[in-house]
């Protein structure tokens, strides 16, 4: 008995990676089609357009959202602790950047970002600046992925309360996409890919994500000491939205540096991938350096 239950046990966790591999395989092809795709167009020089380089950069950038999701949640599974590196940081550009992020993504489904915004510029702020973008563009992958076709996707991003030492910040993104019952709202925040069935649409697999980026979401939030909403009705659609308390701090004067460089400076560059090697080298003779 004991050795039939261990081989039993054996097959669901060897079904349960199949299922895993087979939908992480395809979120994975969408960015690199892209990538591929757009970088064969370039061997001609009447395709080298902003429009084509910035579909590689932003395909490059979701590429490495999905994988940091990944790599996220295996670091979570491993001893369920989320570790914070509090940093100070400014928000607009890190918001842009969220947001530059997805954009791709977004023009795929003819989805348009609104952006809002309504906080002090005059200082930056104490948090996990690498985590809180994770965060962001996580939300906002997920809204525009269930976004109606040409939808819109804002982003909201307000302060609540503040004094002189730390400031409520209100982060919210909603969609006009089809509503979430109420009974389903707890579940979408646990990822398992047993539990994951791809809906069916005129016979064929439509594979909508891999679910783990809410996930993700969730225990970088309970790390925040905060915790995400969600309200979702047919009407105006869902609305994900979660507020964490930042520290201030004074913005420092950033002297500017001079990237002018003596004649015949040269640099070595030593790394085991040759593709590293040329776009370094590129690089560095941007700067007029040998």
């Amino acid at each position: 008995d004991k050795l039939k239950s261990d081989f039993e046990f054996s097959q669901r966790i060897n079904e349960e990676k199949s299922r895993h591999f087979a939908v992480l395989a395809h979120e994975l092809r969408t960015p690199i089609y892209a990538i591929t795709g757009l970088s064969s167009l370039l061997h001609n020089p009447i395709n080298i357009t902003q429009k084509n380089i910035s579909g590689i950069i932003n395909s490059g950038n979701h590429l490495l959202n999905l994988v940091n999701n990944v790599l996220q949640y295996n670091f979570i599974t491993e001893d369920n602790k989320v570790h914070l590196k509090i940093e100070s940081c400014s928000l607009p550009p890190l918001i842009q950047r969220c947001v530059h992020t997805v954009s791709y993504l977004a023009s795929q489904k003819g989805v348009s970002i609104e952006l809002e915004q309504n906080i002090d510029e005059k200082f930056t702020y104490k948090t996990d600046h690498e985590k809180l973008a994770q965060i962001i563009i996580n939300l906002l992958t997920n809204a525009i992925r269930h976004s109606f076709q040409n939808g819109v996707v804002s982003l909201s991003v307000r302060t609540q309360s503040t004094d002189n030492h730390q400031c409520l910040i209100r982060f919210t993104v909603s969609n006009q996409g089809a509503s979430i019952p109420k009974s389903k709202i707890d579940h979408i925040f646990k990822y398992k890919i047993s539990d994951y069935k791809p809906e069916k649409k005129d016979n064929k697999e439509n594979m909508e994500g891999l679910g783990i980026g809410l996930y993700v979401v969730r225990h970088y939030l309970d790390a925040m000491d905060s915790k995400v909403f969600v309200k979702s009705d047919p009407i105006s659609g869902t609305q994900f939205y979660f507020e964490v308390l930042l520290q201030k701090d004074h913005k420092k004067e950033v002297p500017e540096v001079s990237l002018e460089f003596e004649a015949d400076y040269k640099i070595l560059v030593v790394d085991d991938n040759k593709v590293n090697l040329i776009v370094s080298k590129h690089t560095l003779q941007l700067l007029g350096i040998k």
